[in-house]
Order: structure tokens, then C-alpha cells, then sequence
């Protein structure tokens, strides 16, 4: 299948769009979790390489390889400590954040350790040690006097450990969090990153620049099932969301028949310029418009009473947008989706695309047992270059997409 075709894409007229209690007009795509499961690279792929795009997304993008300044650069503007107060004046919690900064040194003793660990399978015992007397005074002040019996979640401004056995928490003692940050290859490029950009600093200011360590309290509400990434391109392409997509590759329940979903994509559609974008601009926090970015949003029910409910949305992160970047597309695809992922087919039809998992492929149904075998599990987070290559999907079928016009009626 050539990367410039692109079966998942759709052509939808405006008018055949029901009205929705959104302000921003979309349609819904569906994928089974069956076709998933057979061919689990036919979606969430990034950093792919310029030469892999389809030839007119290579027209409008400049090679970004990912040792390039340019790169480095995309990356640290979504760095977390950017967006901190912003997230947290928009999150339903009453604690604090907790940053730890990290050091160079340290920043380098980590980078070392890591360095044996994705050799070895196992942190390096000569930085252990130092490893050890440098973070655990930093983080044991967290889990006693005020802070006893605290859980927490914890990243650093540009990823999270959560490719390592705690996945995303709770993290309950220092030496949690030591092992997790010596056993991540998520950290580990971060690291990578922070030394190699400090020894190409001419600089001493820039060249003593660290890390930081974020520690939130860990929500149990807070899961993926009820997680969204939004993908907002860069002002050329217009700067509106061009499309959603759920974050888990399970059907964890968003179903395109019920008033229910419509509902709640219509809220988040108009939460990210109304309240997100908006809440931004009256604290002062610059967002990249110009270079886009990747917005993950929860969305939560809530009860306010007898037999009246609404959403409760609040983001979690940002990141680099782009096909080259790091960005994984979840449930979408940056080569075949790339034109609504882009807002290029927003500009044409005014509409978002939004993507979840849902229904059975046809001659697969019982392909997939959810309770019983253990099925293979394909993480947002764990597609990597090196594991599964810049290759186009090898899928000889179209995708099993379907188009949901018609929002039900209550």
C-alpha cells in the first residue's frame, strides 16, 4: 500500500452532519478492536522519516531528523514546566505539583546508567550508588512527615516512566522512582537529549541546564480509557483541532449509536478554544501555535443530581505535533490520516474527524476474547523507531474504517 494513498480518509459533506450540541462541527470514524489486534502498526506510529511521507506532506514539511536542532527544539517547547500552572489551574485537584530539578550531573548519571541498561537489561551498578545518594534526599521528603502515605504520579518535562514494570503508578517510595528513572528507555532518550544538548551549548549558562522532575498526585479517576488526543497543527494549516482520537486501542465504551458519545465529543471540541486556549491567553502562557501541538484531555462523567449528568474535562500533557516527531497518533495513522490530523480537510469541510475503537470486523468476531487469553496490548507510548522501523504498514486490505454522519437522537 503506498503511503499517499490513504484509505482511511473520508470525504463527508458538511450538510450530511447532524447538528450537535457542539459549536464545532465533526464526524465520527470507527475501527474494530479485532482489525487492531491483527495488524497493531496500522496505527500510532511517529518520528518517521521525511524521505517515508506521503509526497505532499514531504512538500510542506522540512527534514527533521531526530538529532537535528530543530528537533531538540520542537521537543522542548511542550516541555511540562511550561504548561504547569496552566494544567494545574485547569485540573480537578486541590495538591499541588511537587518539581524536583535535576541537575546536569545527575542528568549525565542517569544518561551513563541508562546507557548499560539498554545493553544489559539491568541499570549499571557503577552509577548506582551515586545515583542513589544524589535522588533519594531529593524525593524521601515526599513520602513522610506531610507528605506520608502519598501516592504519586511522576514525569519529567519531556516524558514519563511509564514504559517500565510501574507503568504510570502510583509511585509510592523513593526507591520506586530511582528504579523506574534508571530503567526507562523513555528517559533515557530525554537524557540523551539534555547531555548532548549541553555539551553543543557555547554557553556556561545553557551547558549547567538539567531536568525536572514533576511528582502529581496520583487519581485513580484518571485512566486512558477516558483519555483524548487532539492534534492542533501549526497556524499555516490553520490552528484548529483537525482531529481527535481516543488513546486506548481497546472499545473501552465510546459508542458512535449513543447520544452519550456525541455529547461528549461535542463538550471537548469546544472546551479546547473556549476554555483551554482561552484560560491560556488570560494567564500568559504562550502556547506553540506556530509550531502545533498535541493535546491529551480527559473527559470524566460526573453526577450534579438526580438523573443529571455532565463532563468533567481537564488536559494532562502537551506534545510535539508532527509526522517526524514524537508524538504517537493513538488509534490514528501520521501517514495515511496525516490531511485531518493537519487541518488540511478542515479548511474544505469544516469538519473534525474523531476517531475511536468500536464494533467487530467482519469474519473476526471472535478473534479477540477479552475475558480469557490475555491479548497482545499495543501501547500509545510504546511504538519506537528502532523496534518497528519507519516501514509503511503492510496492510493489503483497506482499513476497516467506518463513518458515523448521523448523531442519534436523545
Amino acid at each position: 500500500m503506498s503511503a499517499s494513498s490513504s484509505p482511511t480518509q473520508t470525504q463527508v459533506r458538511p450538510d450530511a452532519v447532524a447538528q450537535t450540541s457542539s459549536s464545532t462541527p465533526f464526524f465520527i470514524t470507527t475501527i474494530p478492536r479485532t482489525f487492531l489486534v491483527r495488524h497493531p502498526t496500522c496505527v500510532n506510529n511517529n518520528n518517521l522519516k521525511h524521505a517515508l511521507l506521503p509526497v505532499d506532506l514531504q512538500a510542506l514539511e522540512d527534514p527533521t531528523p531526530a538529532e537535528s536542532a530543530t528537533y531538540q527544539n520542537s521537543i522542548r517547547c511542550t516541555n511540562y514546566s511550561h504548561f504547569l500552572p496552566l494544567i494545574s489551574r485547569l485540573q480537578h485537584t486541590s495538591q499541588a505539583p511537587i518539581t524536583i530539578p535535576l541537575p546536569l550531573r545527575l542528568c549525565r548519571l542517569l544518561d551513563a546508567s541508562l546507557k548499560v541498561f539498554t545493553l544489559t537489561g539491568a541499570p549499571s551498578n557503577l552509577e548506582a550508588e551515586d545515583i542513589h545518594d544524589a535522588l533519594s534526599p531529593l524525593l524521601s521528603p515526599y513520602f513522610s512527615g506531610q507528605y506520608a502515605g502519598s501516592k504519586w504520579f511522576i514525569r519529567l518535562d519531556e516524558a514519563s516512566p511509564k514504559d517500565t514494570r510501574f507503568k504510570t503508578g502510583p509511585y509510592t517510595s523513593a526507591d520506586q522512582i530511582i528504579l523506574a528513572l534508571t530503567t526507562s528507555l523513555r528517559v533515557y532518550r530525554s537524557m540523551l537529549r539534555i547531555v548532548e544538548a549541553a555539551e553543543s551549548c557555547e554557553t556556561v549558562e545553557h551547558r549547567s541546564l538539567g531536568e525536572k522532575l514533576h511528582l502529581m498526585p496520583f487519581r485513580e479517576e484518571i485512566n486512558t480509557f477516558n483519555e483524548f488526543r487532539c492534534f492542533v497543527p501549526p497556524m499555516r494549516f490553520g490552528g484548529r483541532v483537525g482531529a481527535i482520537t481516543q488513546y486506548s486501542d481497546r472499545d473501552v465504551g465510546w459508542d458512535p449509536t449513543s447520544p452519550r458519545t456525541w455529547n461528549a465529543i461535542g463538550k471537548l471540541l469546544d472546551y479546547i478554544p473556549g476554555v483551554f486556549f482561552k484560560t491560556a491567553e488570560e494567564m500568559g502562557v504562550p502556547l506553540p501555535r506556530e509550531e502545533g501541538f498535541v493535546v491529551d484531555i480527559h473527559i470524566k462523567e460526573i453526577s450534579e443530581g438526580p438523573d443529571r449528568w455532565n463532563w468533567q474535562i481537564e488536559p494532562l500533557e502537551l506534545n510535539s505535533f508532527g509526522a517526524q516527531l514524537a508524538s504517537g497518533s493513538s488509534c490514528l495513522n501520521w501517514l495515511l490520516d496525516w490531511r485531518r490530523m493537519y487541518g488540511l480537510e478542515l479548511e474544505k469541510d469544516g469538519l473534525v474527524e474523531v476517531r475511536i475503537v468500536y464494533g467487530e470486523e467482519e469474519g473476526h468476531e471472535n478473534e479477540v476474547v477479552e475475558n480469557g487469553e490475555k491479548l497482545p496490548i499495543m501501547s500509545p507510548y510504546i511504538w519506537d523507531v528502532k523496534s518497528h522501523g519507519n516501514e509503511v504498514p503492510e496492510v493489503e486490505e483497506p482499513l476497516p474504517v467506518k463513518v458515523w454522519k448521523q448523531r442519534p437522537v436523545d
